[in-house]
Formats: C-alpha cells, sequence, structure tokens
C-alpha cells in the first residue's frame, strides 16, 4: 500500500513539472518569433546573417557629414560603424524589413557624389570605397532638383520590390531625419578613389587604425 501512495503522490507531481516546463518552452519560442517579426527599433543594433554585418538606426536630425562623423567614431562588438553601403537589393530589402520603410524615411546613407559631376546619376561612390554597383532611385531621381547640387544619398520617398527608395539631397538637408550606421569589417578604399575625392589617405587611415581585425 504505502508503494502505490508513493506513485499515486508523484505521478501528479511530475504531469505538473511536464506542464510547467512545456508552458516555458511555449512561453520562450513565442517570445523569439515575437523579436524575429518586430521591427528593431531606434537605437537597436540588429544582425543580417547574409553578411555578418550588424546596422542600428539614430534619430538624430543632422547633416550628413556630422552623421558620417558619428558613424566612424561608433563601434558595435569590436566592429567599427560606418553610414551604411547598401551595395545590393538584397541588403536594402533587409533594412527594409528590419526597420521598416516608414522608420528609414528621410535617413541617410554613405552614399556621396564625388565633386564636378554634372550628370545626377554619374559619379556616385560609397563612403567605404566599394563599388557603386546597385541603387534603389526613386523614379525620377537622382535629379539635382531646383538646379542645386544634390551630391549626397538619403532614404526617401516610397518603396520598390527592392526596399525602401533612395533620394539625392544637398549635404546640408534640413528635414534629416536621421542615420543608419553599418558595422563591418571596413576594407580599405582604393587609392585612386581617394585621389578622385580629393581626399587624403588619413581621413580613412585614422579610422581603420581604430578597427580591430575581426574574422567571420
Amino acid at each position: 500500500m504505502l508503494t502505490g501512495q508513493c506513485h499515486c503522490a508523484i505521478i501528479p507531481t511530475t504531469l505538473g513539472n511536464m506542464k510547467n516546463n512545456l508552458a516555458r518552452r511555449l512561453s520562450q519560442r513565442a517570445l523569439l518569433l515575437l523579436v524575429a517579426v518586430s521591427p528593431a527599433a531606434s537605437g537597436a543594433q540588429v544582425f543580417n546573417p547574409a553578411n555578418g554585418h550588424y546596422y542600428e538606426l539614430v534619430a538624430a536630425s543632422v547633416s550628413w557629414e556630422t552623421a558620417r562623423i558619428a558613424a566612424a567614431g561608433a563601434s558595435h562588438l569590436g566592429l567599427g560603424g560606418h553610414l551604411v553601403t547598401v551595395t545590393d537589393a538584397a541588403e536594402n530589402q533587409f533594412l527594409t524589413s528590419a526597420f521598416t520603410a516608414d522608420g528609414l524615411h528621410l535617413h541617410w546613407l554613405g552614399g556621396l557624389q564625388v565633386g564636378g559631376s554634372l550628370d545626377p546619376v554619374a559619379g556616385w561612390v560609397w563612403v567605404t570605397g566599394e563599388p557603386f554597383m546597385f541603387a534603389n532611385w526613386e523614379p525620377g531621381e537622382p535629379n539635382d532638383a531646383n538646379s542645386e547640387d544634390e551630391n549626397r544619398l538619403i532614404f526617401d520617398h516610397g518603396t520598390s520590390l527592392n526596399g525602401k527608395a533612395w533620394n539625392d539631397v544637398v549635404p546640408a538637408f534640413d528635414i534629416a531625419a536621421g542615420y543608419v550606421i553599418e558595422y563591418q569589417a571596413v576594407p580599405e578604399p582604393a587609392i585612386g578613389w581617394l585621389l578622385a575625392m580629393g581626399l587624403p589617405f588619413g581621413w580613412f587611415a585614422g579610422r581603420s587604425q581604430r578597427r580591430p581585425a575581426v574574422c567571420y
């Protein structure tokens, strides 16, 4: 009788523990799913598994140059920061999904136009020296509106299949809402690109020396 009583006492307890563990696991999975589908808040770093880079949305009404300096001085997990350089459609789609089109609206990217380019479409480069092979311009952009030298890149207007659209604006665009930082091990830019920009090598060299080597 004593053995039977012990079993009767143990079974309900065991079932209760199983239920508690199951409920805990379901809650944890629900939390992970919520994080996965929720857009990232401003100031939160988001990881892109496709390229191993992190991204951060910063809310700040500043000029492009102020944003560039702030991004270049930022770091995350040992990775140096820079204004985001979107090199293909998948990356632009990732950013639109992570931060939403509305969240990216009027936020600076790390694109700029080489001085002296008369064609609004020509001469665009990235702050890292990466090739400017992909663009997601809003239809009708870039256009140097009102005959101004619009030589900086910002998320603006609507969206396309490739995500949030881009626009060319002046460096001191006074309604900019913020900027996007990308964290990665930045490659050295080509010397020819530096010379074309009229920038001293130290403009990049100082940034590179502050970045530790990172293996993916």
